[in-house]
């Protein structure tokens, strides 16, 4: 029998061709020939064909006609230094046609899928795809961040402005403020001013021929001097408040009554403020103080001088700068009225 002996050489560092060795000395020339036409004709065989072959073998991988080891070694999954460890190589450019060889410690074959070349060019695209598309959502994402920053700068801005616009607002109202309670104060300086210069009397006023009111008070039934002639003198010394107002005849009628109290309506709290009591009952010789809006008292109140109580709960009162009058008393019901007294 004729036997070929084909020798594969690593691609990897070139391709030899196989030599043949013959058998025996015996062979006919006729075979002899054939087998140099077989080595003359040898080809490696293609990842392809040799992933195809794997897949096909069992727990050994039979060497073929064309295999060289670093193809078996793309397509198994190993390196040519595992393969050659494995099968104890001492020459990986020199296999044997229809050797087994085994792949793995256990002799099985590992098998690369058929489409690796196909598989890594995709990765290869997906990678440069990726790296683009990275590169390009990298420049969309540093746009946007430019975009924020550049919004957040407007919106820095329009705040200072706001900012400004609201600081200057506030000055220009407390130099109003400032400018118009400087005016009150002058304005107060001067009415004073005036009061205390003022000694010559005013129109003359409304006299009443009476010269001793005398009354009989519902609580002490004992007489009270208000006044000599119901007639008030006109001089603010010693008085403090507006003459012809009619806080003016009340402290100038009832010396005790204290100056600076205010309006008629802060009377009861600044007399209660000086020690001095009050009380619904009506006494000769108190102040009426009339609450807003009670007998035709205006929003700043009103105060009188009671003269007199009489037995019908009425009182008999004289007062200024009421219903038009410099100087007027009249008669009302002493319902409703706070009298403040000494």
């Amino acid at each position: 029998m004729n036997k070929d002996t084909f020798l594969a050489k690593n691609t990897n560092k070139g391709l030899v061709a196989a030599s043949v060795m013959a058998a025996a000395a015996a062979i006919p020339m006729l075979q002899t020939t054939d087998a140099s036409a077989d080595t003359t004709n040898w080809q490696a065989n293609s990842l392809t064909q040799v992933q195809q072959e794997l897949q096909n073998a069992g727990s050994t991988y039979k060497i073929n006609n064309g295999d060289t080891v670093s193809v078996i070694a793309q397509a198994s999954g190993l390196t040519v230094e595992q393969i050659a460890q494995l099968n104890s190589l001492n020459n990986v450019d020199l296999i044997i046609a229809g050797n087994d060889l085994s792949l793995d410690e256990n002799g099985n074959v590992t098998i690369v899928p058929a489409a690796t070349s196909e598989v890594a060019t995709s990765e290869a695209v997906s990678t440069t795809d990726t790296g683009a598309a990275d590169s390009a959502t990298e420049a969309d994402i540093a746009a946007s961040e430019a975009a924020a920053a550049s919004e957040a700068a407007v919106v820095a801005s329009q705040a200072a402005a706001a900012s400004q616009a609201v600081a200057a607002s506030e000055a220009a109202a407390a130099s109003e403020a400032a400018a118009s309670l400087a005016a009150s104060q002058a304005a107060a300086q001067s009415i004073e001013a005036a009061q205390a210069t003022t000694t010559t009397a005013q129109p003359a006023q409304t006299a009443q021929s009476n010269d001793t009111t005398t009354a009989s008070t519902a609580d002490t039934n004992t007489n009270v001097t208000t006044n000599t002639d119901n007639t008030a003198s006109t001089s603010t010394e010693g008085n403090t408040y507006p003459y012809g107002q009619c806080t003016w005849y009340v402290k100038s009628t009832l010396g005790w009554v204290g100056n600076y109290w205010g309006n008629a309506n802060q009377w009861p709290a600044s007399a209660q403020a000086a020690g001095h009591s009050t009380s619904y009952t009506p006494a000769a010789g108190t102040v009426a103080y009339f609450a807003p809006g009670l007998d035709g008292a205006s929003g700043y109140g009103h105060v009188a001088v009671v003269d007199s109580v009489n037995g019908d709960g009425t009182i008999n009162i004289s007062e200024m700068n009421y219903a038009g009058s410099l100087y007027h008393s009249r008669t009302v019901s002493a319902s409703g009225i706070l009298f403040i007294y000494q």
